[in-house]
């Protein structure tokens, strides 16, 4: 109602926060990876291996991803982790899971000394064009708002809003 609206907005919240779902367009091509890097599946065969990636998504903010919902998207008819490597060092990784023509994007991080760089760009779009190998035509994937690095990744790929979630307002202080 206007008179919560009013009082949110006097008291320095914001009201525009929203969770985004968007379509992906999936480029031509099968992605060229920077210059001295290298691209390769991350393996996911022991629970040390499995339990190493939700560290490192958690160490890059990505922490809605759990053992069960990993143990999940395995079983999931597409699936793949795929790490970049930059002079053999790990440097990126991102996750896709789905079934028939559909995937989603679950998570994509790049270590902070490699950001601004298209080294995301780069290792997404390599991800995407596996997986249109396999049959995927149309990749979803859910942004926040208020992330810019999330909205730059989205335009790059030529996102279309297919939903949008308000969420409860928020105070963000710098």
């Amino acid at each position: 109602d206007i008179q919560m609206k009013d009082f949110y907005l006097h008291n320095g919240f914001d009201l525009n926060d929203a969770d985004q779902t968007l379509q992906l367009t999936i480029p031509l091509g099968d992605g060229r990876i920077p210059m001295s890097c290298t691209v390769a599946p991350t393996p996911l065969n022991t629970w040390e291996e499995q339990n190493n990636l939700l560290y490192r998504l958690q160490m890059n903010e990505i922490t809605f991803v759990d053992m069960n919902s990993l143990k999940s998207m395995q079983r999931m008819p597409h699936f793949m982790t795929l790490g970049l490597y930059r002079n053999a060092v790990l440097i990126g990784e991102v996750i896709m899971a789905g079934q028939g023509s559909d995937c989603e994007l679950i998570a994509i991080y790049v270590e902070p000394g490699s950001r601004n760089q298209g080294m995301g760009k780069a290792l997404l779009h390599r991800m995407m064009a596996i997986m249109a190998a396999e049959g995927v035509t149309r990749v979803t994937t859910r942004i926040m708002s208020r992330s810019l690095p999330q909205q730059r990744l989205a335009a790059d790929f030529s996102a279309t809003v297919l939903g949008v979630n308000m969420l409860f307002p928020g105070m963000y202080l710098n």
